[in-house]
């Protein structure tokens, strides 16, 4: 009997060797899974902060139909009386006789058109309608001025 109980106290303290070894592992598993966890979670909110930062800067860059019609160039058309002008000749007026650097008019595009006319396009409405006013005075009734209306989408 002492031999079994011998036995029965040595498998018993193996038993608690064993089971406090398992705990230890069960502790370091779960110092690791809480340490993954954690950077888990760190890395879902860097992520969440990257894209609100992109949808922030895709909504500030963002080009609707609306944003640009209401954003557009302002337009002066100006039109030879005489058919047989090119739009070339309508160009050579305009830099001799109404002269942009002294009217001072940010001018962002000249079109030439088929009929010998030439659009002017300006930023807003305020240096049109003075490109309009100096190009009437210094023209005079050889060219017709129009401001075209813009059309509603």
């Amino acid at each position: 009997m002492s031999n079994e109980c011998e036995e029965l106290k040595k498998f018993d303290k193996e038993d608690r060797q064993t089971e406090n070894c398992a705990q230890s592992h069960l502790q370091q598993i779960d110092n690791r899974f809480f340490k993954l966890e954690s950077e888990l979670n760190s890395i879902k909110t860097m992520i969440s902060n990257q894209k609100t930062g992109l949808s922030k800067l895709n909504n500030e860059n963002c080009s609707s139909y609306a944003n640009i019609v209401e954003n557009s160039n302002y337009s002066l058309v100006i039109k030879p009386m005489s058919k047989e002008q090119s739009s070339a000749d309508t160009k050579n007026d305009l830099k001799q006789f109404v002269k942009p650097e002294e009217v001072k008019v940010a001018i962002s595009r000249v079109i030439s058109t088929k009929d010998g006319g030439v659009v002017i396009r300006c930023n807003n409405e305020k240096e049109v309608n003075f490109l309009k006013e100096v190009a009437a005075e210094k023209l005079g009734a050889q060219y017709q001025l129009a401001i075209p209306n813009k059309k509603l989408p």
